[in-house]
């Protein structure tokens, strides 16, 4: 339903949006999330048409590369949830840059301002980075300055011209690059804002987790408050462009231009209800703007669609990928992965046939062909490749000169790009540490059949002779204390048959009697056999890992108690004095699930945490912080009542966050 729509002068808005973020750039950099200001995930360069590994950064004692990559002049910029930023060079992934920050990066990826030489990124806890871009002189990543925004999981900045907006919470921000804030904007559409804005001809267009999608006009965005400042806070639908209900979601708004002379908003429809789940098209030329296709899904959309050329790309949770032409009401094909679509999609037009790609929850990279040159649309979709156990879930990839950029589920960072022409490198890698290992190895070539020993390269000098590929590679032998695990094609088989030149990796891991925490070191000589620790560190030097006592106040480990411990100290207390369902917005009307409705399952998370005693309060095994609606401490009556007088009902989201309830200390 159209909410609220103000008419505006066109001739203006056009002539001044010049000076502002554009939509789609189909350039050879990929700046932030799904590639630019529009959030279209197209990109005019090609893809990779095969799943050789080109490079693979390994991570192992720190996070996994969940949030969206960038990439801009020939570098990389990535994050992880351990807090560390990297800029890797694009060609060979080694590192110009590295830094760990405050917090984790989960959502928000980096976005980069090349113009004024900046990268700006957001952790979890909703504070705002500005970085160097190209770094500091010691190799390591300078930060120009930060903003705390007091709230928590923002998404992937996008730039205003030089400003920089982001949103978190309910609440959207707007930044000058030198830190100083512009304005602030609560939206009161209900839940929060976890997807990144997208700007086009001066106006941004967001949505919220479940209700509504809604357009704010950039060149008068906002009123001044009774002291002067731009900063508006409450409810004021009024300085909405316009707000429809019933859209929004974790999808991002994307932005198609130049279609039948008009400019389309694709986001997706917030219920799961059979028939109405989905992406809506609404033409944002018009005023009021006008909904025109639904494109019907089986399950919720949680990626972002990615549009080109009329045709529609989009995963569901219930483990379908779509393809629709822009005009119509059934897909032209569907293909079933088994398993949840949460990444964006993209596209790539710079092949002879377009690309498209995308990752399910099996961490599998899928890559499709889109359609011919000619537009035609085959009548299924034309697999590519699929490379099993690499990418992260819901990572959306950075395709740019032909390599595809994505955080893998390794705790690695892996590039995809073409084969060499005529040669084959093959060599053996244990993924747990980097180490090179040399094996025994022979082929199926009757040029070069070995045994050899790796690394050792196929040469196929079509000069000379025929060149030595198709080839199967076997491996003979593999050294002692070590098992042949996989290719880097995703093959197990200790044969691989190898179609095109280019490097393959055999990756191999420690052959352990026993690993229970699957580090990769033998449970004999794991310091902690039940924790996760492959850098088996032992700061006091007991025999006992750190991570099975606990972490050391010395967090950085330099023999002294600073400032930097006491903050990661705090931050470890935090996690644990405010539990993340506490920070559900319905969670103090008896939501213990926080699923939006009171119900049958809230009743049970009560039950099991009052169970045989009646009631529970902390440190008790049974208490449940996500039972204790008033947040004292202990599960009791006080929060029976709050649920009896919930129960059955879809309460408004009108919890305070956190900070805003009296810190209980167990």
């Amino acid at each position: 339903m159209l909410i609220n729509s103000k008419r505006t002068n066109l001739i203006l808005w056009v002539a001044l949006c010049l000076l502002l973020s554009s939509a789609t750039v189909m350039a050879t950099d990929w700046p932030r999330f799904h590639a630019d200001n529009a959030n279209s995930g197209v990109t005019a360069d090609s893809g990779p048409e095969s799943d050789n590994v080109v490079w693979r950064f390994v991570n192992r004692d720190r996070g996994q590369f969940k949030a969206p990559p960038a990439v801009v002049e020939g570098n990389v910029y990535a994050a992880d949830d351990d807090g560390y930023i990297y800029c890797f060079d694009a060609a060979d992934g080694s590192i110009i840059w590295e830094g760990q920050l405050y917090g984790s990066f989960k959502q928000s990826g980096p976005c980069v301002d090349s113009v004024n030489r900046k990268v700006y990124i957001a952790n979890t806890s909703g504070v705002l980075y500005c970085l160097n871009m190209d770094g500091s002189s010691n190799s390591t990543a300078e930060v120009l300055w930060s903003y705390d925004s007091e709230k928590s999981y923002p998404s992937t900045p996008v730039l205003d011209g030089s400003n920089v907006i982001f949103a978190a919470d309910n609440w959207l921000f707007s930044l000058d690059q030198f830190g100083s804030l512009l304005w602030r904007f609560f939206s009161d559409a209900g839940d929060y804002i976890r997807n990144s804005p997208a700007i086009h001809n001066g106006f941004l267009y967001i949505s919220s987790d479940r209700v509504e999608a809604f357009c704010i006009d950039l060149l008068d965005p906002l009123s001044n408050d009774s002291n002067g400042n731009d900063i508006i806070e409450g409810e004021i639908p009024s300085e909405y462009e316009w707000k429809y209900e019933d859209f929004g979601g974790w999808s991002s708004p994307c932005i198609e231009t130049n279609i039948n002379n008009d400019t389309y908003l694709y986001v997706a429809r917030a219920t799961g209800a059979v028939n109405d789940a989905g992406v809506v098209r609404i033409n944002i030329d018009e005023n009021p703007p006008t909904q025109g296709a639904h494109y019907v899904s089986d399950g919720q959309v949680w990626g972002t669609p990615a549009v080109y050329g009329g045709n529609v790309y989009f995963g569901d949770n219930g483990g379908k990928f779509y393809h629709y032409t822009q005009s119509g009401s059934t897909p032209d094909w569907t293909y079933d992965t088994e398993e949840q679509v949460q990444s964006s999609a993209i596209v790539t037009t710079g092949n002879n046939h377009s690309l498209v790609y995308f990752t399910a929850n099996d961490f599998d990279m899928h890559c499709f062909r889109a359609f011919g040159d000619d537009g035609e649309v085959p009548p299924g979709p034309i697999i590519k490749w699929i490379d099993d156990q690499h990418c992260f879930t819901n990572q959306s990839p950075a395709a740019v000169d032909g390599i595809l950029y994505c955080g893998g589920s390794w705790h690695d960072f892996l590039a995809y790009g073409p084969t060499a022409s005529n040669n084959a490198t093959t060599n053996a890698v244990c993924p747990s540490t980097g180490e090179v290992l040399n094996l025994t190895v022979s082929s199926t070539s009757v040029l070069d059949p070995g045994p050899y020993t790796t690394p050792h390269t196929f040469v196929g000098d079509v000069n000379e002779f025929t060149p030595t590929i198709p080839v199967d590679i076997t491996i003979e032998a593999a050294p002692a204390g070590y098992v042949f695990e996989r290719w880097s094609t995703g093959d197990t088989s200790n044969i691989l048959n190898v179609e095109n030149g280019g490097a393959y990796t055999a990756y191999y891991k420690p052959t352990p009697l026993t690993d229970t925490d699957e580090d990769w070191i033998d449970d004999a000589d794991d310091n902690c056999i039940d924790m996760f620790n492959p850098d088996q560190g032992d700061a006091d030097g007991d025999g006992i890992g750190d991570a099975c006592e606990g972490p050391s106040v010395d967090s950085d480990h330099d023999g002294q108690i600073t400032l930097v411990d006491f903050a990661a100290f705090a931050q470890r207390w935090l996690d644990i004095l405010v539990p993340e369902c506490w920070e559900y917005a319905t969670f103090c009307h008896g939501d213990a699930n926080g699923d939006g409705t009171v119900d049958e399952a809230d009743m049970q998370i009560l039950n099991d945490a009052r169970a045989d005693a009646g009631t529970s309060s902390y440190p008790d095994f049974q208490y449940n912080p996500c039972a204790d609606f008033n947040k004292d401490g202990i599960v009791d009556p006080d929060d029976i009542q709050t649920l009896s007088d919930n129960f059955g009902t879809t309460p408004d989201p009108n919890c305070m966050t956190p900070g805003d309830w009296p810190v209980v200390i167990y």
